[in-house]
């Protein structure tokens, strides 16, 4: 799911060594561990299919299982409205995350562009110090963060 795995504590069963993406297992040395560790980057998308055919075949087995005992037939406009409530489920999940980190982003800017100006303020109040004017304006470029 696009992170790092270790497992840790021993092992009593090596189902670990038949996974499609196996973890690294921990050898007593973690940062060496971390370091070896893979990030599998389509696993993510292959967990959200095949949780999606999951989902439609076990949907598909009770409507048949359903109809056959009731002698109830389903629209097809249903079967496309559920695909859709799932698919539109995942894309809200996904743009929360992407909301949750808008935010943070706006955040670490604001607090960059604050401390970026007590910085300047620091310059400019040490820069007038200084005797020569151009001395003072290339010490002042040399050191002023651009916000």
């Amino acid at each position: 799911m696009k992170r790092k795995v270790i497992t840790m504590g021993i092992l009593h069963s090596n189902k670990f060594n038949y996974f499609k993406y196996p973890p690294q297992k921990y050898s007593g040395d973690i940062i060496n561990d971390i370091n070896k560790a893979k990030i599998y980057e389509s696993a993510l998308d292959e967990s959200i299919d095949l949780t999606i055919n999951y989902f439609n075949e076990i949907k598909n087995y009770l409507k048949k299982t359903q109809s056959n005992l009731f002698n109830i037939n389903y629209d097809w406009n249903e079967k496309y409205y559920n695909d859709f409530q799932v698919h539109e489920s995942f894309n809200n999940y996904i743009e929360d995350k992407n909301n949750k980190l808008e935010n943070m982003y706006k955040e670490l800017n604001d607090k960059y562009n604050n401390l970026a100006s007590v910085f300047n303020e620091v310059v400019d109040k040490v820069a007038w110090w200084i005797p020569f004017k151009k001395f003072m304006e290339n010490f002042r470029n040399k050191f002023r963060i651009v916000i």
